[in-house]
């Protein structure tokens, strides 16, 4: 085909370039700006814009802030601060029903490495008592068939939050809500307002970091930074030294092992097999989209030597 460039053909490799093959030197983000230059040199950019979801809008938008190798990690201590400031923190016109929803939002991203837009399709069935289906559904479609996917509990969160998960779901289902009904809703009210529980939430990530470009992406990336390091501090345990003033990330740290029997069954902290289990966690195709965002681990690594 020699005619132009159609906005839908843009769209969809910037919806599906996680999971592309990649030559040398070319990254997800690198291609991602290639693509948009384009469509604002065809003035198709607006166009373009339309046919992606939030969370590919979202992930475009923080390509103009940060390049893939700037670490934007959040610690498990102010993973605990932002929890517990859209829980007790002084925001108008909140509701208690607003600040569950924010928190879980926050720990589905942060704990279990879930997209945003991945948290915001969740049904009240697709939370087990050990584990959260991510699946298609209707007119609910994934990133791409690679996201599709079980995420284990257990390795992930704490007993208290998985706790307070299956209160959550419980509670939905005790006040008539269907196993087909969104997990993110309220009862009086409906699905959530993605718009404004984003505004939020980044609100407070943002007040308690102090850094204004954080956002619920950079939740999901930790998840998978901070289990990469735990898993290979089993081999190298000379990394934990580094975060010895971080008592929590800490301790997430130290239980490599565990979540490498978990994963794959094995203490074995090999790259490939890490990669590749984490890949799988978070909904890459594998490897190497891992690595680029695990880009981030060497950041820290530097920072530390």
């Amino acid at each position: 085909d020699t005619g132009p460039i159609a906005p839908d053909a843009i769209a969809r490799i910037l919806q599906e370039v996680d999971d592309l093959p990649l030559s040398a030197g070319a990254t997800p983000r690198s291609v991602r700006q290639a693509l948009r230059k384009l469509a604002q040199f065809m003035r198709i950019e607006a166009e373009v814009l339309a046919l992606l979801d939030a969370d590919d809008r979202e992930e475009l938008k923080g390509d103009d802030q940060q390049s893939h190798a700037d670490a934007c990690v959040l610690s498990f201590e102010e993973y605990a601060q932002i929890q517990h400031a859209l829980d007790q923190g002084l925001y108008p016109k909140l509701t208690s029903g607003d600040r569950k929803l924010g928190r879980l939002l926050l720990a589905l991203c942060f704990r279990l490495a879930l997209r945003p837009g991945e948290s915001y399709g969740l049904r009240v069935r697709d939370v087990e008592p050990d584990a959260v289906y991510v699946l298609p559904y209707g007119d609910h479609q994934l990133k791409s068939s690679n996201a599709r996917r079980r995420v284990p509990l257990k390795p992930f969160m704490s007993d208290d939050e998985c706790q307070r998960l299956q209160t959550f779901v419980r509670l939905r289902l005790d006040r008539g809500a269907s196993p087909d009904d969104l997990l993110l809703a309220q009862p009086s009210d409906g699905p959530a307002n993605r718009q404004r529980l984003d505004r939020w939430v980044h609100r407070v990530m943002r007040d308690v970091t102090l850094d204004p470009g954080v956002r619920l992406y950079h939740a999901r990336h930790s998840l998978s930074t901070w289990s990469d390091l735990a898993m290979r501090a089993v081999d190298h345990p000379e990394l934990l030294r580094f975060f010895e003033e971080l008592t929590e990330t800490s301790a997430f740290l130290r239980q490599g092992e565990m979540l490498a029997r978990s994963l794959f069954g094995s203490k074995q902290a090999a790259m490939g097999r890490t990669s590749f289990a984490l890949a799988r966690v978070v909904g890459h195709v594998g490897v190497p989209a891992a690595l680029t965002v695990g880009a981030q681990q060497a950041e820290i690594g530097r920072a530390h030597v």
